[in-house]
């Protein structure tokens, strides 16, 4: 906490000194701020001021045609450019998604949830539509385009493309009648993550929690490195070299917030950001009257407790964990150099974590991974009934059966050898991209 309080700081100070000399106006030298006479040009110190705060001070030089006349400190910066040097101090403190941290309140870092998952799963959607023809791209995008309801694939907001990924898993043929395994494995592993993240922070029974958040480590550890060499197969972002960013935080630091060592806090976060916006829309249309703004905030800050621990129950399937059991076959292992010690990593984290189980199949050729929540997967599974006993109908509850089966088990496996299947063209596109690759290098 000290560390992150200095980095504040120090991005404070960061703002402060760019807000200063904004526009070469103010110069900063040996523990004292000059501003230049627009007549003479001679430097006056801050210090010369005569009313204090002001940011007043002139210049006393007799032969200067300006004398007597106020010099002002203080420069009007535009929006735009002060809303520049803002983020450029908050990376200063952790990043352009940084969360400020001030001494003596007591804060909490979290995740910035729908970001991380909806990005991953924005990619992981303009991968998949990248792969296809022309003709199949275009028949995509249009079914993509019916699903969420809008009009252009750059309309479409985080969340809606995380939820088009169940609606994947459910019907593959939204892209193609003839979807690449690779690409299923992938969605299969990211509706895992997603749901199993979201669960692993607002759930609230630990259990819940901790069987939640090791879901989500065993599924990004699995995931990290099948994405990292397909995703360079994408033409338009291939070269960006952030191919794992967002895969970062649930493996690293996830544990450390959750479970037994949950705050037991209001996450006002963007897992739910619709919902808190409208509760707090609500406080201040029922309290506004002509109260004071301050008093307001002083009311809201009081009652904050009570306003935003509500909880609102989950219905869209992106929330929703269906997978019980993940078979990893032993192809992981020719994903990159690494591969061997990726394998023997991900069957650690199955064999040391208690929330997880571990069997090994065909002398270590299939790992099973049981996964926790089996009851919570089971209640996800079921079928929804109205008051009356009849059942529910619609979208939702034709997805919901669907994943019930096909999201049961993740078996991933590119080579065919667990699944009896055909190999994973993608695969043998990345070997021999590989091979020119090596070829060239020896060439040159």
């Amino acid at each position: 906490m000290e560390v992150i309080s200095g980095e504040w700081e120090l991005s404070v100070w960061t703002l402060a000194g760019c807000s200063a000399r904004y526009g070469d106006k103010v110069i900063c030298r040996g523990g004292e701020a000059y501003v230049s006479c627009p007549a003479c040009r001679r430097s006056i110190p801050f210090s010369a001021e005569l009313t204090e705060d002001t940011g007043v001070v002139y210049c006393r030089d007799a032969s200067c045609v300006g004398a007597d006349k106020p010099v002002y400190f203080i420069t009007d910066i535009a929006a735009t450019n002060f809303t520049e040097g803002v983020n450029a101090a908050r990376r200063e403190a952790g990043g352009v998604h940084g969360h400020p941290m001030l001494r003596g309140i007591e804060t909490r870092m979290q995740s910035s949830v729908l970001h991380c998952t909806g990005t991953n799963a924005e990619r992981l959607i303009l991968l998949i539509l990248s792969s296809l023809s022309e003709e199949q791209e275009a028949m995509a995008k249009i079914i993509v385009l019916a699903l969420s309801e809008k009009g252009h694939m750059d309309n479409l907001y985080l969340r809606e493309f995380r939820e088009l990924v169940p609606a994947a898993i459910a019907c593959p043929e939204v892209f193609s009648d003839d979807l690449d395994v690779v690409f299923f494995i992938l969605l299969q592993l990211t509706q895992l993550m997603n749901a199993s993240w979201r669960s692993s922070l607002t759930d609230n029974a630990a259990r819940a929690r901790r069987g939640a958040a090791s879901n989500t480590r065993l599924a990004v550890c699995i995931m990290g490195p099948l994405y990292e060499v397909v995703k360079p197969l994408e033409p338009v972002t291939k070269d960006t070299n952030v191919r794992s960013l967002y895969l970062h935080t649930p493996i690293s630091h996830l544990h450390d917030q959750v479970g037994d060592n949950w705050a037991d806090v209001a996450f006002v976060a963007d897992d739910n950001i619709e919902g808190h916006l409208r509760c707090i829309g609500r406080f201040f249309q029922n309290h506004g009257n002509n109260t004071p703004h301050a008093a307001l905030l002083a009311d809201f800050t009081g009652l904050q407790q009570t306003i935003l621990n509500f909880s609102t129950p989950r219905s869209h399937l992106s929330s929703l964990i269906f997978t019980k059991t993940i078979n990893l076959c032993e192809c992981w292992r020719r994903l990159r150099n690494t591969g061997r010690a990726d394998l023997d990593a991900i069957s650690a984290i199955g064999r040391d974590d208690p929330e997880l189980e571990l069997q090994e199949r065909y002398d270590g050729k299939d790992l099973v991974h049981n996964l926790p929540l089996r009851d919570q997967m089971e209640d996800n599974g079921a079928r929804r009934r109205q008051a009356d006993g009849s059942p529910v109908t619609g979208k939702k509850e034709a997805l919901r059966r669907s994943l019930r089966i096909k999201q049961a088990t993740v078996v991933a496996c590119f080579c065919g050898s667990l699944t009896g299947g055909k190999p994973s063209a993608v695969m043998q596109l990345v070997a021999d991209n590989r091979i020119a690759i090596s070829r060239k290098a020896a060439m040159e």
